[in-house]
C-alpha cells in the first residue's frame, strides 16, 4: 500500500477468486479496498498489473466492492486492469468495465460464452431479465426445456432469498451494506456441458440472519440424527452456515427459507452427472461438491480469516445424466 498520485495504491494478489489457495488473500484485498474508502474516506487506485489469475466469482466479487464503493464514495475507485491477457480476457467476458463504467481492458483471447455481470435493487421486476437469461441460457446448452427450467427456478428461489432476508430494515444500518442491491452472472462449458451460475449481495450475510430469525430452524437441525456435531457454546458463523445449508437437504422443515439452497443440492444429487455449490458469507465458507463420476456428494464448511460482509452463492451445474452419458 503506497501514495499513488492523491490515490492510496492497493496492489491486487497474483490470483483473486474463491478457492481454498486464493480466498484468503482475495477477501483482504476485498477488505482492503473498503476499509480503505468507506472508513479512512481515501481514494484507492487497484494496482492489478500483475495479477495473473481471476476466477468468474473472484471477478463478480471485485466488481461488487468496486460498485459499493464508487456508489457511497463517488469516484474514489480508479485502477489498472491486468497485464496478462488471460485475466484481462476474464474481466471483458463477464463485462466488469460495462458493470462499474469503466474502460474495456484490451484482450486477445477468446472466452467461453458468459452472462455478463447483472446489477440492480431488489425489485423483482429488475431481476426478471436476468433470471430469465439464465433459463434460456441452460435450455440451449443442456438442450432439455425440464431441467432449464428447474435450473431457472433455483436461482429465482436463491434471488428471492436475497430479496427476503438480505436487506431486511429490522437489521442495523451497516456502513459496509449496499442495502438492496444484488449482483449476478453466469458461465458456460459447451465442451463439457456445464453452466455456472453466481449471486451476490451485500446485506447482513447468512449467519447474522439465521441466527437471529432462524434460530429454531438451527436447533432443529442440531438435534436431529442428520447433524454430525452440535455447536458447544455460541455457535460460530461456519456452524450456522453448515446448518442452514444442509438442514432442507436433511429433511429438517424450514418452510420457505432456503429454498434456492435445496433445489440446487438436489439438482446437484439426483439430476446432475456433478456439480457443486460454494457459499461465502460472514466468517464462513461452505462447500458442497460431486465429481463427475458418480460419488456422493460431499459438504465441508471452513472458518475465514477475513470475513465478507454479505453472501456470495457459486453454483456449477452439469448435464442431466441422461443427456452426459450421451456426450
Amino acid at each position: 500500500m503506497a501514495d499513488f498520485g492523491g490515490y492510496t495504491r492497493l496492489i491486487a494478489p497474483a490470483r483473486i477468486g474463491i478457492g481454498p489457495a486464493e480466498l484468503k488473500a482475495t477477501l483482504g484485498y476485498l477488505h482492503d479496498i473498503r476499509t480503505s474508502v468507506l472508513i479512512r474516506e481515501q481514494p484507492v487506485f487497484l494496482d492489478m498489473r500483475h495479477c495473473e489469475h481471476i476466477s468468474p466469482a473472484g471477478c463478480i466479487m471485485l466488481a461488487a466492492e468496486v460498485d459499493r464503493c464508487n456508489t457511497l464514495k463517488t469516484n474514489h475507485v480508479n485502477g489498472q486492469y491486468p497485464l496478462m491477457d488471460r485475466p484481462r480476457a476474464t474481466m471483458a467476458q463477464f463485462g466488469f468495465h460495462e458493470a462499474l463504467k469503466f474502460n474495456r481492458p484490451r484482450a486477445s483471447r477468446a472466452r467461453r460464452p458468459a452472462i455478463r455481470i447483472h446489477s440492480g435493487p431488489k425489485a423483482p421486476v429488475d431481476q426478471g431479465p436476468s433470471i430469465q437469461s439464465t433459463s434460456s441460457m441452460a435450455d440451449d446448452l443442456f438442450g432439455d426445456s425440464g431441467f432449464g427450467g428447474k435450473v431457472g427456478i433455483a436461482i429465482s428461489e436463491a434471488m428471492e432469498n436475497v430479496q427476503s432476508h438480505a436487506f431486511d430494515l429490522s437489521f442495523p444500518e451497516d456502513p459496509y451494506c449496499l442495502r438492496g442491491r444484488w449482483w449476478m452472472a453466469g458461465l458456460i462449458n459447451r465442451e463439457r456441458k456445464e453452466a455456472s451460475f453466481y449471486v451476490l449481495d451485500h446485506g447482513p450475510g447468512i449467519p447474522i440472519v439465521a441466527s437471529k430469525k432462524w434460530s429454531h430452524i438451527l436447533q432443529d437441525y442440531w438435534n436431529s440424527a442428520e447433524a454430525s456435531y452440535k455447536p458447544r457454546g455460541a455457535p460460530e458463523d461456519r456452524d450456522v452456515l453448515n446448518a442452514v445449508a444442509l438442514a432442507r437437504k436433511s429433511g429438517v422443515d424450514t418452510g420457505s427459507h432456503g429454498r434456492g439452497f435445496k433445489t440446487m443440492i438436489d439438482l446437484i444429487d439426483q439430476w446432475s452427472e456433478s456439480g457443486s455449490v460454494q457459499v461465502v458469507s460472514g466468517s464462513a465458507r461452505f462447500s458442497l461438491n460431486r465429481p463427475r463420476k458418480g460419488a456422493e456428494s460431499r459438504a465441508r464448511c471452513y472458518r475465514l480469516v477475513n470475513p465478507f460482509p454479505g453472501t456470495l452463492i457459486s453454483w456449477k451445474i452439469a448435464a442431466p445424466r441422461h443427456i452426459a452419458a450421451e456426450v
